[in-house]
């Protein structure tokens, strides 16, 4: 072998190792465990005792995690209460659902993406990684109308195209299921916040 092929496989073990290393890194990074701190805000979605960040709660018994939710609570309420938090405690994940009462309350998401825009900012600059999370499906309420459906789909899109957060979950898309619904048709059910509890926890990689 010529000292040319010498070099050559060494600078692509070299390449390849680097890509391992970084790789490594990377799934380090977005790798969490019950050790960590949650927090989660967003509306009714988040508010009810079987929500689930309750049910995530209840499953990672750290005294750290929290939830600040309220019903009918739109990005304008949460974001002085996630500013005041953060001045107060420090949390490793901060997770936020919301979006359905700004879409359903003002027929706009102007002001909500621009909240949003502001509490990402925030949770990356006090230390913390955060995911968003889309409302729930919408189509089993039958208030739901077309100019609904397009500021969903444009709201959706605008989480999972977002750049600060660390993982997006389609909420919308992982309950389809009317059983997985109350009787209203827009909040899900007990079990229907459980797959949502599930799916944090694989998309963090949570055993």
């Amino acid at each position: 072998m010529n000292k040319k092929s010498i070099y050559t496989g060494i600078a692509i073990a070299a390449g390849a190792a680097l890509i391992i290393a970084a790789a490594i890194i990377v799934y380090k990074r977005t790798r969490f465990s019950c050790k960590n701190s949650y927090l989660f805000i967003g509306d009714s979605n988040t508010a009810g005792s079987t929500s689930y960040a309750d049910k995530f709660i209840k499953k990672c018994k750290n005294p750290k995690n929290k939830k600040i939710a309220k019903v009918g609570a739109k990005t304008s309420w949460m974001l002085p209460q996630l500013e005041e938090e953060l001045k107060k405690n420090k949390y490793d994940v901060v997770t936020i659902l919301a979006g359905s009462n700004d879409i359903f309350a003002t027929l706009s998401i102007k002001e909500a993406k621009q909240n949003m825009d502001r509490m990402l900012r925030m949770i990356k600059d006090s230390g913390a990684k955060a995911v968003v999370i889309t409302p729930p499906f919408k189509g089993y309420y039958t208030r739901t109308t077309d100019k609904h459906w397009a500021l969903i789909k444009e709201w959706n899109k605008y989480l999972k195209s977002h750049k600060i957060p660390v993982a997006f979950i389609d909420f919308s898309n992982i309950v389809k299921d009317k059983s997985l619904f109350a009787s209203d048709n827009q909040h899900v059910n007990s079990t229907g916040h459980q797959v949502l509890a599930d799916a944090f926890s694989d998309k963090l990689k949570i055993a």
